[in-house]
């Protein structure tokens, strides 16, 4: 389900995956990767990007960068297990609606573009 980049923290990986989320790791697949092969990599495995990268957010949104959802985390003053609760929380809510979509996940709401 989601195909994560190299600045998710691992603990918060572990997490994911102990909450029964399927988590593919761009660092082993093509460590210091482009964003843009970070997209092209989603896509050919229909997997939703999870970063804190807002560069995905611009190529999106500005240039039209195909994907097939982008999960953007912009958790502040929170603690590692703090913000791996709250991703676990909304993967698991959002579900599908995560597909296609920019998704922004901030301490007070979640919006998608």
């Amino acid at each position: 389900m989601i195909l994560a980049d190299e600045n998710i923290p691992e603990s918060i990986l572990a997490a994911l995956e102990a909450a029964g989320i399927s988590v593919t790791r761009m660092s082993t697949l093509a460590p210091g990767a482009l964003d843009e092969t970070v997209l092209a990599e989603a896509v050919a495995r229909n997997l939703i990007v999870l970063t804190q990268d807002k560069g995905f957010g611009d190529l999106i949104v500005q240039q039209g960068a195909s994907h097939t959802g982008v999960v953007l985390v912009r958790l502040r003053a929170l603690t590692l297990p703090e913000k791996a609760q709250r991703i676990v929380e909304v993967l698991s809510d959002e579900g599908d609606a995560l597909h296609g979509v920019l998704t922004v996940i901030s301490n007070r709401n979640v919006r998608r573009r």
